[in-house]
């Protein structure tokens, strides 16, 4: 049961991505860039 959580939290998760990147006033390589660090992290 806890699978099936953490899969439903990380479609929703990536499934509103557009929708930050849209207000966010950083370049595409930058958005990219922070995300990646941002999932280095634990």
């Amino acid at each position: 049961m806890k699978s099936k959580i953490q899969f439903l939290l990380s479609m929703i998760i990536f499934g509103t991505i557009g929708v930050f990147v849209r207000y966010i006033d950083l370049s595409s390589s930058e958005i990219a860039l922070l995300r990646g660090l941002m999932g280095y992290l634990p």
